[in-house]
């Protein structure tokens, strides 16, 4: 019925506030500081993003960012802000856990599609509305870009085949 890639971010998506419960309730219990617990959900956040891709990553991060100052930034209980320093590290800690998402989940993307938009000028996107057989192959497979004689390659570089 479901596919593994679907129950994988399915579970991906589950786990995104069972994660998030688990490590504030441990850091409350704790009694966490906030650069500790900070630092805390953001490798949870890179983990969720390496399960379940950018979109995972990106809500866990906004997620988290609510949960910091939620519980761990003063004045406690309440989605407000005392201090100004407390805005600098929960804007810091929203950038940095959103682009780290985006980084992981690029990291993940196969590489003929990371590669055939920088050696061919052809984005993964561009890729859509394609014929079948008017599509540009990707580098290194079948007749790709790097196979002298190869037609998909638009550059002038060395061991392009045009």
């Amino acid at each position: 019925m479901f596919s593994t890639l679907q129950r994988t971010r399915a579970l991906a998506w589950a786990a995104v506030p069972l994660a998030l419960a688990l490590i504030t309730a441990a850091g409350r219990w704790a009694g966490a500081n906030a650069p500790t617990i900070g630092s805390i959900y953001l490798v949870v956040v890179l983990g969720l993003a390496a399960w379940g891709g950018w979109a995972v990553g990106a809500t866990a991060s906004v997620a988290a960012m609510l949960c910091f100052n939620y519980f761990f930034l003063p004045p406690f209980g309440t989605l407000t802000i005392a201090e100004p320093s407390n805005w600098v590290a929960l804007v810091s800690f929203l950038v940095a856990s959103t682009l780290a998402s985006r980084l992981v989940a690029t990291s993940q993307m196969p590489a003929w599609l990371s590669v055939d938009a920088v050696t061919t000028g052809w984005s993964s996107t561009s890729r859509i509305g394609y014929p079948r057989h008017a599509r540009p192959r990707a580098p290194g497979i079948g007749l790709g870009g790097s196979v002298p004689g190869a037609s998909c390659c638009r550059s002038s570089r060395p061991g392009c085949g045009t």
